[in-house]
């Protein structure tokens, strides 16, 4: 597809992606087609493996393709249920949400570790605000949708905490989980749970930070006062809530003015957030959460809404972070082309309506250029007593 095209001329300039013609995937051993995948998959595009799949005939069989090892975990391919299970993974527990609509796959593992180091740069760091203990004090910390625990692992080796604090995380799927024995060597607690669904009663006033990275932009917002209560419950007398969530609007590099409405970015994330908001998770909904979270116990004086900038393609200074910051949206690219029905308005059609080659073209001379986007923060300070 035209988004798997986009990938493969990115790898062609990026040493850290792996150049593979998706068109000549068919005389590729099994490994090289999974390289080839993965050079497609680090860039987040969902479909890149049932592309290759596709390619070599093995779209109607049941057959897995052995994937590279993702972080810490080996992970399998099964072409048939389009599903990744570690192979390590016994034990952890399989709950689902059909919430989440960017997969729970080896690209959504790798996409997530990339993007990690770009949002914490633009968060400020593991703690954007000052916390009620000084860190030398600190003893549980909790991550909410921890996914692939890259925030917690990341935390641990920053040197920045005691190594007797307890990490603790939680996500609604196990498949994007390291598996158990990487996760006792660093020292983390990773648990499936569902947020509306209390959270373990030995867990009651147990943690002194609770982070929540764009987590709650995946639950409806009518199950979002139980889901704070719950979080509540779990922090210490004084402990702090942050919750992070990426904002609505891109700005231009140059005069810092939102992006043209005609721009293909802008057409692009309106077509995003249309989408979302037609399966139930509209992104408005993020301004009510300073009333629940008083409504919730949390102190009204404490309640701060912060916003940060993440920079993308050329805007982003660091060399070390343009490569990521570079790829950080374009599996929106994939998705808007991968899904099948539109809400009524048919804004994810955007691609059909402008063209492909004009929004891709339109998305490189952007991201060629640079363009910054909100990252929002909301943060509460539990009562003392």
């Amino acid at each position: 597809s035209s988004a798997n095209q986009i990938a493969y001329d990115r790898s062609r300039n990026d040493s850290s992606y792996i150049a593979a013609d998706p068109n000549s995937f068919e005389p590729f051993s099994k490994k090289k087609i999974c390289n080839a995948a993965g050079a497609i998959h680090s860039d987040g595009f969902l479909a890149a493996t049932r592309h290759v799949a596709r390619c070599v005939g093995m779209e109607s069989s049941r057959k897995c393709i052995e994937m590279e090892e993702i972080g810490a975990a080996h992970h399998v391919y099964d072409q048939t249920s389009k599903s990744v299970e570690s192979v390590e993974m016994s034990g952890i527990g399989r709950k689902e949400s059909a919430n989440y609509i960017l997969g729970r796959d080896a690209s959504e593992s790798k996409r997530l570790s990339d993007q990690h180091e770009v949002l914490l740069k633009a968060a400020g760091g593991y703690f954007p605000v000052p916390l009620s203990v000084e860190n030398e004090k600190l003893e549980a910390i909790l991550d909410v949708g921890t996914g692939n625990g890259a925030w917690l692992t990341g935390l641990r080796q920053s040197g920045k905490i005691p190594t007797s604090v307890e990490l603790c995380g939680v996500d609604v799927s196990a498949k994007m989980m390291p598996n158990q024995a990487l996760c006792h060597k660093s020292g983390l607690d990773l648990r499936v749970q569902d947020l509306s669904e209390p959270l373990p009663s030995s867990w009651d006033g147990k943690f002194d930070y609770i982070h929540g990275r764009h987590v709650f932009i995946w639950i409806k917002p009518s199950n979002w006062p139980g889901v704070i209560s719950n979080l509540e419950r779990s922090l210490k007398p004084g402990g702090t809530l942050v919750i992070v969530y990426p904002g609505t609007t891109g700005y231009d590099l140059k005069t810092e003015k939102p992006l043209a409405h005609n721009s293909a970015p802008y057409r692009i994330f309106t077509a995003f957030l249309k989408y979302t908001a037609s399966l139930g998770f509209p992104r408005e909904a993020v301004a009510t959460l300073p009333n629940l979270l008083v409504e919730a116990g949390f102190e009204s004086k404490s309640i701060l809404t912060t916003t940060k900038r993440i920079n993308l393609g050329s805007a982003e200074p660091d060399p070390e972070l343009r490569s990521a910051a570079t790829h950080h949206l374009d599996f929106l690219l994939q998705l808007m082309q991968d899904i099948e029905h539109s809400p009524e308005d048919n804004l994810p059609a955007v691609g059909d309506q402008l063209g492909w080659e004009k929004v891709l073209q339109g998305w490189r001379e952007a991201t060629d250029a640079g363009f910054f986007y909100d990252l929002c923060i909301v943060s509460a300070r539990k009562p003392e007593k």
